[in-house]
């Protein structure tokens, strides 16, 4: 599934959601709190109710083709923590994580690591 960058992409568009970042980062981390909080609540719904799967795949498109959307610094701040609270919950069930993310993405490996990935897929 989606998470935090993607859906801040879907309802902002690129432009706004860049600006946002830089401008307006109270409101990033007021969203992505809220939307963290609620995929918290629909996987826990979804493991107790469903069971648990094999593994997760997430997708949060980081990058484009010649470069990341945001800084290291902007992901750390911005990104980071909420991929490590999801993800956390994800290794409590002892789940592998993939991630899917697309562009050049490697300024944001030791992050994304760190955040307890398994295996990132890419195009």
């Amino acid at each position: 599934s989606l998470f935090i960058f993607e859906e801040l992409r879907k309802v902002l568009g690129d432009v706004a959601m860049l600006e946002s970042v830089l401008l307006e980062p109270e409101w990033i981390h007021d969203f992505n709190a809220i939307i963290t909080k609620k995929y918290i609540e629909y996987y826990e719904i979804l493991f107790s109710e469903v069971g648990l799967p094999d593994g997760v795949h997430i997708y949060d498109d980081l990058g484009y083709t010649n470069s990341s959307f945001i800084s290291p610094h902007c992901h750390r701040e911005m990104i980071h923590p909420y991929h490590v609270e999801l993800f956390s919950l994800f290794k409590d069930y002892n789940l592998p994580i993939t991630l899917h993310t697309c562009g050049d993405f490697r300024p944001h490996l030791p992050a994304i690591v760190e955040s307890g990935v398994d295996c990132i897929q890419a195009l």
